[in-house]
Protein backbone atom coordinates (compact mmCIF):
# COMPACT_ATOMS: atom_id res chain seq x y z
CA UNK A 1 0.00 0.00 0.00
CA UNK A 2 1.05 3.12 -0.62
CA UNK A 3 0.61 6.08 1.81
CA UNK A 4 0.54 10.23 0.57
CA UNK A 5 1.37 12.59 3.49
CA UNK A 6 0.53 16.41 2.93
CA UNK A 7 3.45 16.93 5.58
CA UNK A 8 7.20 17.12 4.74
CA UNK A 9 10.32 15.21 5.79
CA UNK A 10 12.81 16.61 8.43
CA UNK A 11 16.54 16.79 7.98
CA UNK A 12 17.24 13.81 9.12
CA UNK A 13 15.36 11.83 6.46
CA UNK A 14 12.87 10.39 8.94
CA UNK A 15 9.51 10.79 9.03
CA UNK A 16 7.68 10.24 12.24
CA UNK A 17 3.79 10.51 11.26
CA UNK A 18 4.65 7.32 8.95
CA UNK A 19 6.71 5.66 11.57
CA UNK A 20 4.33 5.59 13.84
CA UNK A 21 1.53 5.00 11.54
CA UNK A 22 3.56 1.15 10.84
CA UNK A 23 3.97 0.90 14.35
CA UNK A 24 0.12 1.12 15.11
CA UNK A 25 -0.31 -1.73 12.19
CA UNK A 26 2.39 -3.71 14.03
CA UNK A 27 1.06 -3.52 17.11
CA UNK A 28 -2.45 -4.43 15.75
CA UNK A 29 -1.20 -7.13 13.73
CA UNK A 30 1.21 -8.60 15.97
CA UNK A 31 3.73 -8.16 13.74
CA UNK A 32 7.13 -7.00 13.12
CA UNK A 33 7.64 -3.18 11.90
CA UNK A 34 10.08 -3.85 9.72
CA UNK A 35 7.87 -5.89 8.07
CA UNK A 36 4.54 -3.63 8.31
CA UNK A 37 7.36 -0.29 6.78
CA UNK A 38 8.22 -2.66 3.95
CA UNK A 39 4.53 -3.41 2.73
CA UNK A 40 3.45 0.93 3.49
CA UNK A 41 5.60 2.98 1.04
CA UNK A 42 5.37 5.97 2.11
CA UNK A 43 5.81 9.82 -0.09
CA UNK A 44 5.84 13.29 1.56
CA UNK A 45 4.35 15.67 -0.50
CA UNK A 46 5.18 19.01 1.10
CA UNK A 47 1.56 20.91 0.97
CA UNK A 48 -1.84 20.21 0.51
CA UNK A 49 -1.75 21.07 -3.33
CA UNK A 50 1.21 19.22 -4.22
CA UNK A 51 -1.29 16.12 -2.24
CA UNK A 52 -4.16 16.89 -4.02
CA UNK A 53 -1.90 17.35 -7.49
CA UNK A 54 -0.80 13.74 -6.42
CA UNK A 55 -3.87 12.11 -5.95
CA UNK A 56 -5.41 13.19 -9.00
CA UNK A 57 -3.03 10.86 -10.69
CA UNK A 58 -2.34 7.47 -9.04
CA UNK A 59 -0.59 5.79 -12.15
CA UNK A 60 2.73 8.01 -11.46
CA UNK A 61 3.33 6.00 -8.46
CA UNK A 62 3.65 2.71 -10.21
CA UNK A 63 7.38 2.34 -9.46
CA UNK A 64 6.82 3.47 -5.83
CA UNK A 65 4.95 0.92 -4.51
CA UNK A 66 4.18 -1.78 -7.45
CA UNK A 67 1.26 -3.75 -7.04
CA UNK A 68 -0.37 -1.68 -4.34
CA UNK A 69 -3.72 -1.88 -4.67
CA UNK A 70 -5.06 1.25 -2.57
CA UNK A 71 -3.65 4.31 -2.07
CA UNK A 72 -4.01 6.36 1.46
CA UNK A 73 -3.73 9.93 1.05
CA UNK A 74 -3.77 11.73 4.51
CA UNK A 75 -4.40 15.44 4.52
CA UNK A 76 -4.06 17.62 7.11
CA UNK A 77 -8.03 19.27 7.81
CA UNK A 78 -7.07 22.70 8.48
CA UNK A 79 -6.71 24.16 4.79
CA UNK A 80 -8.05 21.51 2.84
CA UNK A 81 -11.70 22.98 1.99
CA UNK A 82 -10.16 26.50 0.91
CA UNK A 83 -8.29 24.22 -1.20
CA UNK A 84 -11.21 22.09 -3.17
CA UNK A 85 -12.99 25.33 -2.98
CA UNK A 86 -15.50 24.05 -0.26
CA UNK A 87 -17.97 25.40 2.11
CA UNK A 88 -16.13 25.79 5.36
CA UNK A 89 -18.86 23.91 7.05
CA UNK A 90 -18.33 21.03 4.57
CA UNK A 91 -18.24 17.55 6.25
CA UNK A 92 -15.32 14.90 5.91
CA UNK A 93 -17.61 13.05 3.37
CA UNK A 94 -17.90 15.60 1.30
CA UNK A 95 -14.40 16.24 1.03
CA UNK A 96 -12.93 12.64 0.55
CA UNK A 97 -15.74 12.55 -2.15
CA UNK A 98 -14.30 15.93 -3.44
CA UNK A 99 -10.68 14.53 -3.73
CA UNK A 100 -11.67 10.97 -4.81
CA UNK A 101 -14.22 12.97 -7.59
CA UNK A 102 -10.92 14.38 -9.35
CA UNK A 103 -8.89 11.23 -9.12
CA UNK A 104 -7.93 8.83 -12.32
CA UNK A 105 -8.31 5.68 -10.20
CA UNK A 106 -10.61 7.09 -6.93
CA UNK A 107 -11.65 3.26 -6.59
CA UNK A 108 -8.28 2.74 -5.48
CA UNK A 109 -8.01 5.95 -3.13
CA UNK A 110 -8.90 6.23 0.15
CA UNK A 111 -8.61 9.80 1.87
CA UNK A 112 -8.08 10.72 5.75
CA UNK A 113 -8.43 13.87 7.39
CA UNK A 114 -6.23 14.56 10.78
CA UNK A 115 -8.07 16.89 12.25
CA UNK A 116 -6.61 20.47 12.39
CA UNK A 117 -3.09 18.95 11.36
CA UNK A 118 -0.12 16.96 12.04
CA UNK A 119 0.42 19.08 15.30
CA UNK A 120 -2.51 17.18 16.61
CA UNK A 121 -0.70 13.97 17.11
CA UNK A 122 2.08 15.47 18.76
CA UNK A 123 -0.54 17.06 21.31
CA UNK A 124 -2.28 14.02 21.67
CA UNK A 125 1.33 12.49 22.43
CA UNK A 126 2.37 14.90 25.48
CA UNK A 127 -1.64 14.53 26.69
CA UNK A 128 -1.24 10.66 26.80
CA UNK A 129 2.13 10.98 28.62
CA UNK A 130 1.16 10.46 31.82
CA UNK A 131 4.39 8.98 33.20
CA UNK A 132 6.39 11.58 31.07
CA UNK A 133 8.76 9.50 29.34
CA UNK A 134 8.95 11.76 26.33
CA UNK A 135 11.23 14.73 27.02
CA UNK A 136 9.75 18.11 27.60
CA UNK A 137 11.80 20.21 25.58
CA UNK A 138 11.10 17.64 22.13
CA UNK A 139 7.79 18.01 23.08
CA UNK A 140 7.69 21.71 22.77
CA UNK A 141 9.89 22.20 19.80
CA UNK A 142 7.27 19.64 18.32
CA UNK A 143 4.19 21.79 19.21
CA UNK A 144 6.30 24.75 17.87
CA UNK A 145 6.63 22.95 13.83
CA UNK A 146 10.11 21.91 14.48
CA UNK A 147 10.45 19.35 11.75
CA UNK A 148 13.11 17.44 13.13
CA UNK A 149 11.97 17.46 16.55
CA UNK A 150 8.25 16.11 15.39
CA UNK A 151 9.87 13.16 13.67
CA UNK A 152 12.41 12.45 16.53
CA UNK A 153 9.98 12.34 18.97
CA UNK A 154 7.41 10.42 16.85
CA UNK A 155 9.73 7.92 15.89
CA UNK A 156 10.82 7.38 19.80
CA UNK A 157 6.81 6.89 19.95
CA UNK A 158 7.19 4.23 17.42
CA UNK A 159 10.06 2.18 18.35
CA UNK A 160 10.13 2.19 21.87
CA UNK A 161 8.38 -1.17 23.36
CA UNK A 162 7.46 0.02 26.32
CA UNK A 163 5.45 2.94 24.71
CA UNK A 164 2.71 0.37 23.34
CA UNK A 165 0.35 2.00 26.46
CA UNK A 166 1.14 5.42 25.00
CA UNK A 167 0.91 4.77 21.32
CA UNK A 168 -2.53 2.90 22.13
CA UNK A 169 -3.89 6.46 24.04
CA UNK A 170 -2.72 8.50 21.11
CA UNK A 171 -4.86 5.83 18.52
CA UNK A 172 -7.95 6.53 20.71
CA UNK A 173 -7.85 10.10 20.73
CA UNK A 174 -6.92 10.90 17.11
CA UNK A 175 -9.86 9.19 15.11
CA UNK A 176 -7.85 9.59 11.80
CA UNK A 177 -5.08 7.95 13.00
CA UNK A 178 -7.49 4.93 14.25
CA UNK A 179 -9.08 4.91 10.68
CA UNK A 180 -5.78 5.07 8.81
CA UNK A 181 -4.62 1.94 11.12
CA UNK A 182 -7.82 0.43 9.83
CA UNK A 183 -7.18 1.15 6.01
CA UNK A 184 -3.48 -0.11 6.25
CA UNK A 185 -4.67 -3.40 7.78
CA UNK A 186 -7.92 -4.33 5.41
CA UNK A 187 -5.29 -3.44 2.72
CA UNK A 188 -2.97 -6.00 3.98
CA UNK A 189 -6.05 -8.67 4.18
Amino acid sequence: MLVLWEDSRSASGEFGPHELLCSLVADDRGASVYDVRRALNSVTLNGVSNLLKSARSLQRFKRQAPGAELVLAIFDEDKIRLELKLVPTASDAEIEAAVRAQCDQPERLKVVLLHRNAESVIRASKECDERSQLRSDLLQDALEKDLNARDALLARIARDSSLRALRDCIRRRIPALDRAVRIALQAAG
